[in-house]
């Protein structure tokens, strides 16, 4: 059994990933092999359960309590495991999440960086490469530049 906020997996002989980030408003359970059951423990619908089969990935949602089944992208959710970083379609807040996980860094966002989360989207996939790397592939599409100070990361935009 695995804890994650609200929701209990029970592993049934299987392969799978939880997302899990304290805060977060979402939680997501994404299922490779075999067979796992999700339970939501507390809140308002205590006791709801889904069962996931491969291909499929339950993302639950704090602020309304909801469990929602859809496929998803492998390469993104398990790629870590091959070191491989990619980004479907991700938003600013989501890349900036996943590069500070995957690096151990703090980023920061200067200068006239998009609000909206749709306003910014990046998809792009890296195979063991550097922060610098990663980062200078992401600038030259997204238009800023990128200073590395140790383990705080500066993203300048224009």
């Amino acid at each position: 059994m695995v804890r994650s906020g609200q929701l209990l997996t029970q592993v049934l002989g299987t392969t799978f990933n939880v997302k899990y980030r304290r805060n977060a408003n979402n939680i997501a359970v994404s299922l490779a092999s075999g067979s796992v059951e999700i339970r939501q423990i507390g809140g308002k619908h205590n006791g709801q359960t889904a069962r996931l089969i491969p291909g499929e990935q339950l993302v639950f949602t704090e602020t309304n309590q909801a469990f929602t089944i859809s496929p998803y992208d492998r390469d993104e959710v398990f790629g870590w495991q091959n070191g491989l970083l990619s980004f479907k379609k991700s938003s600013l807040a989501d890349v900036v999440e996943k590069l500070e996980n995957w690096y151990g860094v703090q980023i920061e966002l200067k200068g006239k960086f998009p609000q909206a989360n749709k306003a910014w989207q990046y998809s792009g996939s890296y195979e063991n490469q550097s922060l610098a790397n990663v980062l200078t592939g992401i600038s030259f599409v997204k238009q800023f530049t990128f200073e590395i100070n140790g383990k705080v990361v500066i993203m300048n935009f224009k």
